[in-house]
């Protein structure tokens, strides 16, 4: 069996995270519907919320980004688990529609890493607008 909307995917092919952020981005809705049930017991919804959250590109279509997947995803995530393929419909409501783009994960060290940058730019921001 293979997977044709983006090009010739074997079965293995067709997990691999690459693969899955093109459909994420494209909105591709029957690529849930495409799997096998062994590849939808490996599919992990849960890493498109971690994936589809940073995306590289300008910092507005970064902020927005990880505004959607806060919204759309964060949210009620796990309220509809028993519904994977839901949670992949509403994974792909995430794209602007604006092509495919460069997505990575960032670790929990990077977040805390960034968190703390941005505090100290909010806090000398904070400091200087008082002077």
């Amino acid at each position: 069996m293979r997977y044709t909307n983006f090009g010739q995917y074997t079965v293995s092919d067709k997990l691999n995270i690459a693969n899955e952020m093109r459909c994420f981005d494209s909105k591709d809705r029957e690529f849930y519907d495409s799997l096998t049930d062994e590849e939808r017991k490996k599919f992990s919804n849960y890493l498109m919320i971690r994936w589809g959250s940073a995306v590289q590109g300008p910092s507005e279509l970064q902020e927005y980004y990880l505004v959607a997947c806060n919204e759309r995803l964060n949210k009620h995530f796990f309220d509809i688990n028993k519904h994977q393929k839901l949670q992949w419909l509403c994974a792909t409501s995430i794209s602007p529609g604006m092509g495919n783009h460069k997505h990575q994960w960032i670790s929990k060290e990077e977040r805390k890493r960034q968190q703390r940058r941005q505090e100290n730019v909010n806090g000398t921001v904070s400091c200087n607008e008082g002077r």
